[in-house]
C-alpha cells in the first residue's frame, strides 16, 4: 500500500506541474527530452566512427545541432530554467558553425538559430559566427533559389551594425509580416504583433511540424521564436500578447529580473 501511495503520490505531482507549452503534459515531455538525449548520444558515438572511417561530413554535425534545437524546444515547453537551456542552445551552435554545407541550406533552422542567439543574448562572438554563416549561405552559387534575407539581417544587425539589411525577403508568404513590423512605431507594431502571432501557426500549415501535437511523439512545443527576437529588439511592450500560446514571453525577459 505504502508503493502505491508513492506512486500516486508522484503521479499527481506530475500533474500538478505548470509548463509553457500547450497541448501535452509533463509526462508526455519527460519522455521526449529522453528520447532526445538518447538520439544525440548515438549520433555521438556514430560520428566518431564516421571520422575515424573518412565518411564524416558537415550534414553529421548539422544533424547533432538539430537534436540540440529541439533540446531547446522541448525543455522552454517543459518550464526550464532559460538560464540553463542556453547552455543546450550553445552547445548546439558549435555544431551548428561546424555543420555548414555548401551543398545545403534551410532557413527554418536558420531563422531559429538566429532568433534564439538574440533572446539568448549570446556574446559578440558568437554572433559574428552567425553573421558568417550567413553571409556564406548568402554568397554561395551552388544555392540557386537563396537570395538575401531581410528578417536575418534587421535581427543581425540589433548586433553588429556591419551587418547589412537586404531590401529583399526569402520566404514572403511566410515572413512578411515580421519585415511589416519592424518598419512601424512601437505603438502600432504592437498592435501588429498581436495579429501576427494570431496568423502564424496557420502561415506554417506547410510545414513538417504541423499539428505535431496530434500525434503520439514528435511534438516540441510550437514557439515564434522570431517575434520574441523582434519584440526584443525594437523594445514593445509585450503585455497585450504575453500570455499567447506560441510567445515565448520567458525567453524575451528571462535576463530582466532573472526571471527564469
Amino acid at each position: 500500500m505504502g508503493f502505491l501511495k508513492n506512486v500516486l503520490s508522484s503521479k499527481q505531482k506530475e500533474e500538478e506541474i505548470e509548463i509553457r507549452a500547450a497541448h501535452k503534459d509533463y509526462k508526455y515531455f519527460i519522455k521526449e527530452l529522453n528520447i532526445n538525449e538518447n538520439i544525440i548520444e548515438t549520433l555521438t558515438k556514430d560520428n566518431l566512427l564516421l571520422k575515424e572511417k573518412g565518411e564524416f561530413t558537415p550534414f553529421n554535425d548539422w544533424g547533432v545541432s538539430m537534436e540540440f534545437l529541439d533540446k531547446v524546444y522541448l525543455k522552454y515547453s517543459i518550464n526550464q530554467k532559460v538560464s540553463v537551456i542556453k547552455k543546450d542552445y550553445l552547445t548546439g551552435l558549435e555544431y551548428y558553425i561546424k555543420g555548414w554545407d555548401e551543398e545545403d541550406a534551410t532557413y527554418s533552422d536558420m531563422i531559429a538559430m538566429v532568433s534564439l542567439a538574440i533572446l539568448f543574448e549570446v556574446s559578440d562572438a558568437e554572433i559574428n559566427q552567425l553573421i558568417e554563416y550567413v553571409d556564406k549561405t548568402e554568397r554561395n552559387s551552388n544555392l540557386k533559389d537563396w537570395k538575401p534575407d531581410y528578417v536575418l539581417g534587421y535581427l543581425l544587425h540589433s548586433r553588429n551594425a556591419n551587418k547589412v539589411v537586404p531590401d529583399t525577403v526569402l520566404i514572403p508568404s511566410l515572413y512578411q509580416g515580421v519585415v511589416e513590423l519592424t518598419q512601424l512605431n512601437k505603438e502600432e507594431a504592437q498592435i501588429k504583433m498581436k495579429d501576427y502571432l494570431e496568423k502564424w501557426y496557420e502561415l506554417h500549415k506547410n510545414d513538417p511540424w504541423y499539428n505535431n501535437h496530434k500525434k503520439q511523439s514528435g511534438y516540441k512545443g510550437y514557439w515564434c521564436w522570431e517575434a520574441a527576437a523582434v519584440v526584443k529588439v525594437m523594445g514593445l511592450d509585450d503585455t497585450r500578447f504575453k500570455d499567447h500560446p506560441h510567445y515565448p514571453y520567458d525567453m524575451v525577459h528571462w535576463n530582466d529580473e532573472k526571471i527564469d
